[in-house]
């Protein structure tokens, strides 16, 4: 077996017990019909609802590289917000480093709005893609699994530890705002 089949295998892995969630086996089958990572509860950071998680593992991935500098250019754990502008629609992503910051266990909304401005490059349309299809899953999965549903991207680099995790800000503070009222 190749080792890029390994690599991704393992960042699903990694990220699967990060999340205390299951890793999706889905044999044969490499369509968007399944996720790769279902995370029903994650204690760690006091949430409640289902993590359903896209992961994807390339040689050269941008964003790691971004996060890496723009979190250690900060102080705190800080996440960031980024932009996207397509000719139909707008919105924005909230990205952070999964193993050096996370939603902390308490004021999660005070966490979200302290996102750092990131305006230095343009949001590429695969990660919007990456996302719809992490929120296709939730229509496939959606009954079967406790509310709220929250999409997830966890992007990983060849020869990097970091990996970086994206949301759609509008699913992420709908998230939040849904498990504290």
């Amino acid at each position: 077996m190749s080792r890029q089949s390994q690599a991704w295998k393992a960042h699903e892995r990694y990220v699967a017990k990060f999340y205390e969630g299951t890793r999706i086996l889905r044999g044969n089958d490499f369509g968007n019909s399944r996720p790769d990572v279902i995370a029903p509860s994650l204690p760690k950071f006091n949430l409640e609802g289902t993590l359903i998680i896209e992961c994807k593992h390339s040689q050269a991935q941008p964003w790691v590289d971004i996060v890496n500098a723009c979190t250690q250019s900060t102080t705190g754990m800080r996440p960031i917000i980024a932009y996207w502008h397509a000719s139909k629609s707008s919105g924005s992503f909230i990205l952070w480093s999964m193993e050096e910051t996370g939603p902390p266990a308490n004021g999660m909304l005070d966490w979200l709005n302290s996102a750092v401005p990131y305006e230095d490059r343009k949001i590429p349309s695969y990660i919007q893609s990456y996302l719809d299809q992490a929120r296709q899953y939730i229509d496939w999965h959606g009954s079967k699994l406790p509310d709220p549903h929250l999409p997830l991207v966890v992007l990983a680099k060849k020869h990097s530890s970091t990996r970086v995790v994206i949301a759609d800000y509008e699913d992420l503070y709908k998230f939040i705002t849904e498990r504290e009222s």
